[in-house]
């Protein structure tokens, strides 16, 4: 996600503290994310990212999540490759979000509510274990006690945003689950319809096969009987046309004088 140290807590506000300790937090936040990068990936990422890409991730976190924003400036600074890795993520749950909400707003809305709450529980874990690691230093140092009371708090924020984005997660897959049940009912309406209107048509396609088929019959039965008529006809002898009259070979006796 991109928002690997986001977003705005309600509580925990690093107003006040050391730059050098909201950068700290920031690029811990940034490598719990990318633990199993190479550097030399990461030296493309920073090459390939164009002034563009930059601007508008930049501009995008700081709409949507001012305390990113602010980091990412910090970032930018202290840690050039931290500063590519996060603004990578931010540039592409941008577009995811920006793609899911041309297909349907109601997602795209539900998936930038889903990346602000991950972004703030991780912002809030790279802090806790800033707090741990610290207090890992000097357990009894009155800093680290009050250290320790912080940590109790970002645990309880931690946990109030986990909640807060399974309730997200299980009112979105309730709401699809929803809308996929109204489309399956009207597929199965389609296909009731359907069925129907193929069983009439097999029946008016089945009524034309057997009509022309008995036109054809009743065709063929009435060309047989003209032939056979034909044929049981008497021949008559017709002389060919410009054809002398046949005369008698037998000659007549002649008639005898008196």
């Amino acid at each position: 996600m991109a928002a690997s140290f986001a977003d705005q807590p309600s509580s925990g506000n690093p107003v006040g503290k050391p730059v050098d300790k909201q950068a700290s937090e920031a690029k811990a936040a940034t490598r719990s994310q990318k633990n199993g990068a190479k550097p030399s990936a990461t030296a493309d990422k920073t090459s390939a990212l164009t002034p563009e890409t930059i601007d508008k991730a930049q501009a995008f976190a700081t709409q949507h999540h001012p305390e990113l924003g602010d980091l990412l400036v910090r970032l930018e600074k202290y840690d050039a490759a931290a500063f590519a890795d996060a603004i990578d993520d931010v540039h592409k749950a941008m577009l995811r979000i920006e793609r899911l909400g041309e297909k349907s707003a109601e997602r795209g809305r539900v998936e930038l509510e889903d990346w602000k709450l991950t972004s703030r529980i991780r912002l809030l874990a790279a802090r806790l274990a800033m707090s741990d690691a610290l207090s890992s230093q000097d357990p009894a140092s009155q800093d680290n006690a009050s250290e320790g009371d912080s940590a109790k708090s970002i645990k309880e924020e931690i946990r109030v945003l986990l909640v807060e984005r399974a309730e997200l997660r299980k009112s979105s897959l309730t709401a699809e689950r929803e809308r996929l049940t109204e489309r399956l009912a009207k597929v199965n309406k389609q296909l009731g319809e359907l069925n129907e209107r193929e069983r009439q048509t097999i029946e008016r396609e089945l009524a034309r096969i057997e009509a022309n088929a008995t036109q054809m019959s009743a065709k063929r039965a009435n060309a047989a009987l003209t032939k056979d008529r034909q044929k049981s006809r008497p021949k008559a002898n017709i002389p060919a046309p410009n054809s002398p009259p046949k005369t008698s070979t037998t000659e007549t006796p002649a008639t005898p004088q008196k």
